[in-house]
């Protein structure tokens, strides 16, 4: 069963590299606004949001996971912002990336970023609506298994 999920997972990747292309730092200027706290209400589609946080094992599939859906942004935002100020982010984001067309959620645009804290680096995910990339659909912060040191590439 276990050999099963992750042929399963491997595959999920590998498409998701084989048909994304990346650009990178096109459309920083909205991830910039979701690090530094000024995410807006209008920042956000009107269809159903979503929050997915997973800040205590990303590798272990059974592991306590928090998924919710919004339809007040509001609520969101605050909800996303609370869970960065626990986990006590230091510096600025890192490793910022765009993948165009990603088969996984459908959206032309996903960016994706790290970030650390005094022991862990998390990954934060924007889910770009479908129908306009400058609108968020959803924000994930996903805990990493290992931590990463800041890179200047």
């Amino acid at each position: 069963m276990k050999k099963v999920f992750l042929t399963i997972i491997l595959i999920v990747n590998f498409t998701m590299i084989f048909y994304s292309q990346c650009k990178t730092q096109t459309y920083i200027l909205l991830a910039e606004r979701v690090f530094n706290k000024q995410i807006r209400e209008f920042d956000f589609s009107k269809e159903t949001l979503f929050l997915t946080i997973d800040t205590i094992n990303s590798s272990d599939f059974f592991a306590d996971r928090t998924y919710v859906e919004y339809t007040d942004s509001k609520k969101l935002i605050k909800h996303f912002y609370e869970t960065i100020e626990q986990i006590k982010v230091e510096g600025d984001f890192f490793n910022y990336y765009e993948l165009i067309n990603n088969p996984v959620y459908p959206s032309p645009l996903h960016q994706s970023y790290l970030i650390n804290t005094a022991t862990n680096t998390y990954k934060v995910d924007i889910w770009n609506n479908r129908n306009n990339i400058f609108k968020i659909d959803g924000l994930t912060i996903v805990k990493l298994k290992v931590k990463y040191e800041r890179t200047p590439y």
